[in-house]
């Protein structure tokens, strides 16, 4: 709660991800949608080739207000366009300004999808589970996997809006999605679970002996020993008197 100050050790924390309480990631069809423009051409490229249709992995949160995509996923679906410095400007509607979770603020690029989802109809093969939907798409300065950008795609509110989901407490998390109510529930898709059956999140003790203590020059954390921790024998740093017993660990050098 309070932060630390040059003298003051904290316990470091570092619980190893559990299996249910892992990120849920949802598949989903994305391509441009050309038609928002005045273009003569459609639902063509400027090689009268159609625009691609990507299938991308986008993490399931119901916390964003519109679907995020990379620079690189812009790039792809804008097809032959990208040969042309000017193609994003063709396909860009404008600028909005975002929130995070954090408080960060950031302006993203705003273009218009169309976005679909693959499922399975009842005799097992691959059907569009609805129409295409045209929506905005905020999209990130930075191409997928960029050091310090963004981790995931967001898939926004599109999912929950146009179809039925649903979730059970396994032990694997899921989400499950149908075009109707009954699908959740045909086949038993949404398992019944027991009370001795479901997966609470874990608790993980802090690890035993492992602090944070801040560098008097820099004012960066680093990892060292938990002072508070009994029976804990601190390192000696080199040149001290080892007779002491106890010693004050230095910072990195």
């Amino acid at each position: 709660i309070y932060p630390l100050n040059l003298t003051q050790n904290a316990c470091k924390y570092r619980a190893s991800q559990s299996l249910n309480d892992r990120e849920v990631f949802i598949q989903l069809l994305l391509r441009l949608d050309e038609t928002v423009n005045t273009s003569p051409f459609g639902q063509v490229d400027i090689n009268g080739n159609a625009y691609p249709e990507l299938e991308l992995r986008f993490l399931e949160d119901t916390g964003s207000q519109i679907m995020c995509i990379f620079n690189n996923d812009m790039l792809n679906l804008m097809g032959g366009d990208v040969q042309f410095s000017t193609a994003p400007f063709k396909h860009i509607m404008g600028y909005q300004s975002f929130g995070t979770a954090s408080g960060r603020q950031f302006v993203a690029k705003i273009i218009a999808v169309q976005v679909n989802m693959m499922g399975f109809n009842e005799f097992g093969n691959s059907v569009l589970m609805t129409d295409w939907t045209t929506i905005g798409c905020a999209v990130f300065d930075q191409n997928e996997q960029a050091p310090n950008g963004p981790r995931n795609r967001l898939n926004g509110p599109w999912l929950r809006k146009a179809l039925y989901t649903g979730t059970a407490p396994t032990l694997f998390p899921s989400l499950f999605v149908g075009l109707n109510k009954g699908d959740l529930t045909a086949g038993d898709m949404l398992p019944a679970i027991r009370s001795s059956q479901r997966a609470a999140p874990e608790f993980l003790r802090p690890q035993s002996g492992v602090g944070w203590r801040q560098d008097p020059l820099s004012g960066l954390y680093y990892p060292g020993p938990d002072r508070r921790v009994q029976g804990k024998l601190l390192p000696q740093p080199a040149g001290s008197d080892s007779s002491s017993g106890s010693s004050t660990p230095t910072g990195p050098s």
